[in-house]
């Protein structure tokens, strides 16, 4: 009688290939992009209906290669909405050369059905940072140089997309910004709601729907209001400075946890749904913020206005920050 873990392995040959495409991750040289079976692979994390995977590439003669950072659309979602949006994020990407804007290295759907993107491989997401330094034992917004330094890496990204591109990210927050080489490089990612704008570059296209990430979204987008423009995605940019001065998601301050409830605790999140689309409220303490983050709040405040025709254009805020560059010597 065969034991549990026989039941769950898979077919000898089927193990064979798995073995020799680990042991081989290069293999030889292929028109298509070769990406090792996932029980190969080191699992990064988790998102909407995708694995991230992590793809150590090493040549013949054992001598490494940058990793890839792999998103792998889950069985149950193989032919679906997950599916068609990591496809469309292919599609971007393989065409965008930007500093800021993470590396596009391959697109291919395995032997499943999955569709799988090979990305440029990040250390860790801004998210991350916020939360960690949330946790220390002296949190606090983070320093203004590398505030600054996020800024003009993400504008820069917006700003060739909105003009060169013409298209909006359509979800710009920490968890879409990657550091790589430690803090040295900042880079944008996620264009798996990206949308397309129109040849003028100054909205999007009719039946195109900025989708978002509620709590970042500007007042025109919940209101779901038709004409969307490139200010949608500064207001969320807003939202991304509001992020590493606050060290929290917009709005999250409004959610109230009733502990009174009898059968458990529960959120009562009227007022949180009544803020969205405005500015969010920095904290109280945000009051003892030195001369050093006055630039970085002006910005903010400029970002998050409700009338989108008050909001700066990338352009603006990308010669804002390398006049206050200048201006610090």
């Amino acid at each position: 009688m065969s034991s549990p873990s026989d039941c769950c392995s898979p077919p000898v040959e089927k193990r064979i290939k798995i073995i020799r495409e680990c042991a081989s991750p290069d293999g030889p040289p292929s028109p298509t992009l070769h990406i090792p079976p996932s029980p190969c692979l080191k699992t990064l994390g988790f998102g909407t209906g995708v694995k991230i995977l992590l793809h150590e590439r090493v040549r013949q003669d054992g001598s490494s290669l940058s990793p890839w950072a792999l998103k792998k659309v889950n069985r149950r979602h193989a032919s679906g909405l997950i599916a068609k949006r990591l496809e469309e994020e292919a599609s971007i990407l393989k065409d965008i050369k930007h500093p800021h804007i993470i590396g596009y290295r391959g697109f291919k759907t395995d032997s499943e059905g999955c569709r799988i993107l090979a990305l440029e491989k990040g250390e860790r997401s801004l998210s991350e940072v916020l939360e960690e330094r949330l946790e220390s034992e002296k949190p606090g917004p983070l320093e203004p140089e590398f505030i600054l330094r996020v800024m003009k890496s993400v504008i820069s990204a917006l700003h060739y997309l909105h003009t060169d591109v013409k298209r909006l990210h359509g979800d710009i927050k920490a968890a879409n910004v990657i550091l790589v080489g430690g803090k040295r490089e900042v880079k944008l990612c996620d264009f798996g709601v990206s949308i397309k704008l129109d040849a003028t570059g100054e909205r999007i296209l009719p039946g195109c729907v900025y989708t978002g990430t509620e709590a970042w979204n500007p007042i025109e987008v919940i209101g779901e209001e038709t004409d969307i423009t490139p200010k949608a995605d500064i207001f969320a940019f807003g939202c991304l400075l509001y992020e590493m001065l606050s060290l929290r998601p917009p709005h999250v301050d409004k959610l109230v946890v009733n502990e009174d409830d009898d059968v458990d605790d529960s959120i009562d999140d009227e007022e949180y749904i009544e803020s969205l689309g405005s500015r969010p409220e920095l904290p109280q303490d945000s009051d003892v913020l030195g001369d050093e983050y006055e630039f970085v709040l002006s910005v903010f405040y400029a970002c998050t206005e409700e009338d989108q025709e008050k909001r700066p254009s990338s352009k603006k805020i990308l010669q804002l920050i390398e006049d206050h560059e200048k201006s610090l010597g």
